[in-house]
């Protein structure tokens, strides 16, 4: 089991006991990477995620996914609470988190997909003001 500690890790106070646990069970789901799951020790992702209020019905902006290890956590807390996760990366920076969802489609839900950075003048593919985290 994982402690996730309401309190001094929650920027406003709004998680309920049940997205606490749901945010524990996401971080200890059998389903994550054993090597992801080594790295927990030293990235503490409940605490993190609960410092930043990330609530499961939010849209959160996971910038440069890289291999996934907070989309293994991210996805699957937001698709079961409704919420939305957008992964904003060029193309070759989401084969980490492509690979998760195609080795599990229903627990990963429907990943977005933005290009991050944008060049040459493109606009933001997430607009200001849309996303919770």
């Amino acid at each position: 089991p994982v402690a996730v500690a309401a309190g001094p890790y929650s920027a406003t106070g709004q998680s309920t006991a049940a997205d606490t646990e749901a945010l524990a069970d996401a971080v200890a789901a059998a389903t994550r990477t054993p090597k992801n799951v080594e790295r927990d020790r030293y990235r503490n992702p409940a605490a993190t995620l609960a410092f930043f209020d990330v609530q499961p019905s939010d849209t959160v902006v996971e910038i440069w996914p890289g291999g996934g290890w907070y989309t293994e956590i991210l996805a699957p807390y937001l698709a079961a609470g409704g919420g939305k996760l957008i992964l904003a990366a060029p193309d070759w920076g989401r084969s980490g988190a492509e690979k998760l969802k195609a080795a599990n489609p229903a627990l990963y839900g429907p990943l977005a997909y933005a290009d991050f950075p944008t060049f040459d003048g493109k606009p933001a593919e997430v607009a200001p003001g849309s996303a919770d985290v």
